[in-house]
């Protein structure tokens, strides 16, 4: 079983942060085993794993005013393409396509 790591610099999350700096500036790592995405359910539960976990790099700004709100929306977005996009899986980019459907026509509604 081989394990992955994909890794983000965080130019994107210090958008979201309140008091960020450059010198604040960390990597965002994100681990998985290439077995998970041999399946299509596999790589599901990998990108919902990557979700949580880009939310979480990204802060908790529930509480904040609505454009901190949307920083933060920005920057986890930008986490899950660069880690998609870093697995170069066809299992795992079909889920994230599909997310970004279901996100567009939410917005749409």
């Amino acid at each position: 079983m081989l394990s992955k790591k994909i890794s983000v610099a965080t130019a994107a999350i210090l958008l979201c942060a309140s008091v960020a700096s450059p010198a604040s500036a960390e990597r965002v790592q994100f681990r998985y085993n290439t077995d998970e995405l041999t399946t299509y359910a596999g790589a599901q539960a990998v990108y919902r794993r990557m979700e949580t976990e880009a939310a979480f790099a990204c802060g908790d700004e529930s509480t904040r005013p609505i454009r901190v709100q949307i920083l933060k929306e920005r920057c986890t977005q930008r986490l899950l393409a660069d880690w998609v996009k870093g697995a170069d899986n066809t299992n795992l980019n079909r889920v994230y396509a599909e997310a970004q459907n279901r996100k567009k026509y939410a917005s749409n509604e």
